[in-house]
């Protein structure tokens, strides 16, 4: 099961991507990072209705 990083490590995460000047990465991080975690919690959910029936 993959971790996720605390809220301060994500907070300085994107506090350095910001501070890089490219807004075009911030973008696509946040993009990729919400996906996947809304991938996550899909597929979690998906699991669990199928162990239940």
């Amino acid at each position: 099961m993959p971790q996720l990083l605390t809220a301060e490590e994500l907070n300085r995460f994107f506090k350095a991507v910001r501070d890089g000047g490219q807004v075009q990465h911030e973008i696509m991080l946040k993009l990729l990072l919400f996906t996947a975690v809304r991938a996550l919690l899909e597929t979690s959910r998906s699991v669990g209705r199928s162990r239940s029936a």
